[in-house]
């Protein structure tokens, strides 16, 4: 059975009782028709029906059409309005049709065929305005519903990482004990193996708790640092790395380079870039691995430049290293997120990273960001 069209409801208000016969008798069949024969005889019907579309007589006694479409645009938005004019009113209407009152004007004598093009364009608009509405509406709905689980998903990784990471500490912790307490040497490679696991384990949970602190991240959070800080910072937390691979990187730091920045995030994304290095440097082959950090900094921004001369990236994964949880190579021992997190901090702070890179010669990684002499507050 085919379905029966929607039948739109109009309000025509006019002070002259023939002419509302007249346009009922016309458009009965095409719409639902409510009649006034005063502005506030309209509002009234307003108030009571659902109403589509106003049209309205421009000359009549004590409210003019457009003084009573100025009051129907400013309670009922949504109408579509309509008004009938003499040619003497034209430019008035004219204006209202600029200030967006009124959808389009008709000259009278109005004719039939005229009218009801122009009623069906004004009912399409109240349409799709009424569409782009509920659209706006689900959407700003979705967004909250949206948000709402973004930040429940956002503490579930803090907490989880945050409690996943006190047993491994502890373990890492046994290990160390177990150093200067156990002298069989079975046992001792029990808990190396033990103190290998739960650091990887760590790093992970780390980086994505750092995740939340890239999406907690503000411009107002800056605080003033120099590199020689955050490079002592990143040795720190590559303390194992540096210690289990006997890399020793050479760094090219320039002195007096005090700067605003997020210090966290900084840290963060040096650190994943000098761990990929090791990791990815060790792989090279028979030469010794070299790894090289040099630093440039300018009144607006820093140029951080991580190089090894390791195995290379092969040209067909050069899009996926920064893809979460990607490993360029099964002999890798990191986890597959400091790039994917590095790449996510690089676009908070509005920077960029580039890769160089040549099989069995050399990868190179090139942060820019941007930093300050100031604070935003000064």
């Amino acid at each position: 059975m085919a379905r029966k069209a929607k039948k739109y409801s109009i309000l025509y208000v006019d002070d002259e009782q023939e002419n509302l016969v007249s346009f009922k008798f016309v458009f009965r069949k095409h719409y639902r028709i409510h009649l006034a024969q005063s502005a506030d005889e309209g509002l009234e019907l307003l108030e009571k029906s659902a109403i589509h579309l106003v049209i309205t007589d421009q000359r009549m006694p004590r409210v003019t059409g457009i003084e009573f479409l100025e009051k129907v645009a400013k309670k009922y938005p949504d109408i579509t309005r309509i008004i009938l004019t003499g040619y003497s009113d034209v430019e008035a209407v004219i204006q209202a049709i600029n200030k967006g009152r009124v959808y389009r004007y008709i000259t009278k004598p109005w004719e039939r065929n005229e009218l009801k093009i122009t009623i069906d364009n004004a009912l399409e608009a109240f349409e799709l305005k009424r569409q782009n509405k509920a659209l706006i509406e689900n959407l700003q709905s979705s967004n909250k519903q949206l948000e709402k689980t973004n930040t429940e998903l956002d503490y579930f990784i803090y907490r989880s990482s945050h409690d996943l990471r006190r047993p491994l500490t502890t373990l890492m912790g046994l290990n160390k004990v177990a150093q200067v307490s156990i002298s069989d040497n079975m046992a001792l490679q029990l808990f190396e193996n033990v103190h290998t696991t739960a650091y990887i384990m760590d790093k992970m949970l780390l980086k994505l708790l750092m995740i939340r602190e890239v999406n907690k991240y503000s411009e107002t959070n800056l605080v003033e640092t120099n590199f020689f800080t955050i490079y002592e910072k990143v040795q720190q937390n590559l303390t194992d790395v540096l210690s289990t691979t006997q890399v020793k990187p050479e760094i090219n730091i320039p002195e007096h380079s005090n700067f605003y920045t997020s210090t966290v995030l900084l840290e963060a994304v040096t650190e994943y870039l000098l761990e990929n290095a090791i990791y990815y440097g060790t792989l090279g082959g028979e030469h010794p691995t070299q790894v090289k950090l040099n630093v440039e900094i300018t009144d607006n921004q820093i140029t951080i430049i991580v190089w090894d001369n390791g195995m290379g990236i092969e040209e067909e994964i050069h899009t996926k290293i920064f893809e979460m949880y990607f490993r360029g190579s099964s002999a890798s021992k990191g986890n597959g997120l400091g790039l994917y997190v590095g790449q996510k901090i690089t676009k908070k702070l509005g920077g960029t990273l580039e890769l160089k890179t040549e099989l069995n010669q050399f990868t190179e990684f090139k942060l820019q960001i941007p930093i300050s002499q100031t604070t935003q507050n000064e």
